[in-house]
Order: C-alpha cells, then sequence, then structure tokens
C-alpha cells in the first residue's frame, strides 16, 4: 500500500491499493478507507490544520481497521500468482480443470470414482507430479495465511 496521507491530502480505495484479489472485495474496503478519511478530514477541518502529523490520524486508522488485517493476510499471493507458478497456475491446470469437470459431468459409462483418479492423476501431470502438485498447494496456502 502506498502513503495514505501528507501535507493536505489522502488516498482512498483502489487508488490506494486497497483491494482484494483473492476474495473479489474493493467496494467495502474503499467505502471504509472513504468513512476513516471523511472522520480524519472532519477532524482536520475543526483544527484548522491539514498538514500531515494531523492527517495521518487516517493511515493509523487504516492500519487498526480490517482493511490492512484483510490486505496484509493476502499480501503473499501477489508473489505466487508472478512467479514461475504462474505458468502452471494460469497455463496447465485450468485447461485440466475444465476439460476433466465437462467429463465428470458428462454420462459416459465411466464412474465418478474412475473420474475423480483421472482428475488427479491429470492434476499431477500438469504440475510436474506429487511434489510439485504438493509444493505448489503449500505455497499457494502460505501466500494467503500470513
Amino acid at each position: 500500500m502506498p502513503a495514505l496521507a501528507g501535507n493536505g491530502w489522502m488516498i482512498c480505495g483502489d487508488a490506494a491499493q486497497m483491494v482484494n484479489a483473492v476474495n473479489g472485495e474493493g467496494t467495502n474496503l474503499a467505502i471504509l478507507s472513504g468513512r476513516l478519511a471523511g472522520e480524519t478530514a472532519i477532524l482536520a477541518h475543526i483544527r484548522g490544520d491539514y498538514r500531515a502529523r494531523v492527517l495521518d490520524q487516517y493511515t493509523q486508522s487504516v492500519q487498526s481497521s480490517i482493511i490492512y488485517k484483510d490486505l496484509k493476510k493476502y499480501s503473499g499471493i501477489h508473489g505466487l500468482l508472478s512467479g514461475p507458478e504462474r505458468r502452471v497456475l494460469f497455463g496447465k491446470l485450468p485447461g485440466v480443470l475444465n476439460e476433466s469437470l465437462s467429463d465428470y459431468m458428462s454420462v459416459n459409462g465411466t464412474t465418478k470414482e474412475e473420474k475423480q483418479k483421472q482428475l488427479i492423476h491429470q492434476l499431477r501431470d500438469a504440475a510436474g507430479g506429487n511434489v510439485e502438485l504438493l509444493r505448489l498447494g503449500l505455497k499457494g496456502w502460505r501466500a494467503i495465511n500470513r
């Protein structure tokens, strides 16, 4: 997140990178940050002081709110999605899942149990084997559980 306040200014919502792509959230964070900025603006107006030392109350409010806690929790996801795993996450796995789930929902004489085994086998192959699939899962878990 960038600096949130300075002499005569505060920044909120999407402009302040308050977007949680993992959960598809942004509007709720923007509304809350706007409210916190508004409360700080009222305080600054009452004091007649719009310097950074007064507007920094907004930064402190954001840092003690759910905004900061939620964004911090998922801050590792960017590394996962932009690292070398992205080729598997955005290339191989979606294709495998799409084909496998389409097959899973079809009635073609194969049991669901056999289709599940095929899906797991295809996911392992797409990820590069059992170890790589586990490593990817662990890295994903760590990225969203900081």
